[in-house]
C-alpha cells in the first residue's frame, strides 16, 4: 500500500479508484503494476493448455492484429471504443490492400498486351515497385480475433485483473 501512495505522491497523479484498490489488495495483486493488453496476451497464451493448432491461431491473432493495434493500452483501461477503432482500422486497411491488389492486377494484365521490349521493361519495373499481393482480413478472421481477445479477457476477469470484458460488448458491424 505504501508503494502505491509513494507513486501517486511522486508523480502527482490522481488517487486510484477506492473499490479497484480494495479488490486488488484483497486478491493479493500489485497495487502499482500496470499490465498492458500486449503483456497480458503474452502471459495468457503462454499459460494455455490447449491444442497446438489453437495456440497457433491465437498466437497469429495476437501477433498480427491485437498487439500492434491495442497492445500498448493498459489492460484495465481497455474500452469498447478501442476495439471499435481497431476493427474499423482493419476494414480501412482491407480497402487499401484491395485497391493496391487491383492496381497490380491491372498492370500485369496490361503487360500481357504490350509490344516492344522497352515498354515491357517499364511495365515490369512498375510492377516491381508496387507492393506484393496481400490478403485482406475477412469477416471470419475478424470474428476469430474478437474471440481470441474475448477469451483472454474472460481469463483476466477470472484472475481479477479487470472487471469488464469490452470484447464481449464490441460488434463487428462492417
Amino acid at each position: 500500500m505504501g508503494d502505491l501512495l509513494e507513486r501517486v505522491a511522486s508523480s502527482r497523479e490522481p488517487l486510484p479508484d477506492l473499490e479497484e484498490t480494495r479488490r486488488k489488495f484483497r486478491s493479493g495483486q500489485s497495487l502499482t503494476a500496470r499490465i498492458t493488453v500486449g503483456e497480458w496476451l503474452d502471459t495468457w497464451l503462454a499459460g494455455r493448455k490447449i491444442r497446438l493448432s489453437t495456440v497457433n491461431r491465437y498466437g497469429r491473432d495476437i501477433r498480427l492484429q491485437l498487439k500492434p493495434r491495442i497492445g500498448e493500452i493498459r489492460l484495465d483501461r481497455l474500452r469498447v471504443s478501442h476495439l471499435t477503432e481497431m476493427f474499423n482500422a482493419i476494414v480501412e486497411r482491407n480497402i487499401e490492400i484491395e485497391e493496391a491488389n487491383a492496381l497490380r492486377r491491372a498492370v500485369i494484365e496490361e503487360l500481357k498486351t504490350l509490344k516492344g521490349r522497352e515498354r515491357r521493361r517499364a511495365a515490369r519495373a512498375a510492377i516491381a515497385e508496387m507492393p506484393p499481393f496481400r490478403r485482406t482480413v475477412g469477416p471470419t478472421t475478424r470474428r476469430h480475433i474478437r474471440a481470441t481477445l474475448r477469451a483472454a479477457l474472460n481469463d483476466a476477469i477470472t484472475q481479477e485483473l479487470i472487471t469488464f470484458n469490452p470484447a464481449a460488448m464490441s460488434s463487428l458491424t462492417r
